[in-house]
């Protein structure tokens, strides 16, 4: 049975320098680093949540992408900002790139984490 959302954990932390985001005062990770969605599985939910761990100053904002196949709709900031949802319509061989917007409220500073979500209708889905 194939899942309803793809839950992807996503870490985020001001490190001052030496990061990979926000001029590299920040780090951040994905888990998994990319998602791939296959035959079966459309449409299917995508959800980025901010890990249980991480200070209650960082929240999501929004998320932008590169998709030009009108796959992702109802994008939805829900939980005050630790989780964004989108829906992937799965019907369009596709690589999209997203800019997941995190803000530091404590910093006043806006984030971007740009994960990838790739979309194969035509393969195997890969249990994560």
């Amino acid at each position: 049975m194939k899942p309803e959302t793809i839950e992807v954990e996503l870490t985020i932390a001001y490190v001052r320098f030496g990061g990979n985001a926000g001029q590299g005062e920040y780090f951040y990770s994905v888990k998994p680093d990319i998602v791939t969605v296959g035959r079966g599985q459309s449409p299917i939910s995508i959800a980025y949540t901010l890990c249980d761990h991480m200070d209650d100053n960082f929240r999501i904002l929004d998320v932008l992408s590169t998709d030009a196949h009108e796959q992702i709709s109802k994008v939805e900031v829900k939980s005050g900002g630790r989780s964004i949802v989108m829906e992937n319509a799965n019907t369009v061989k596709t690589l999209m790139l997203f800019s997941v917007l995190v803000k530091d409220d404590k910093r006043g500073r806006i984030i971007n984490c740009d994960p990838q979500v790739g979309n194969d209708p035509e393969i195997d889905p890969v249990v994560v």
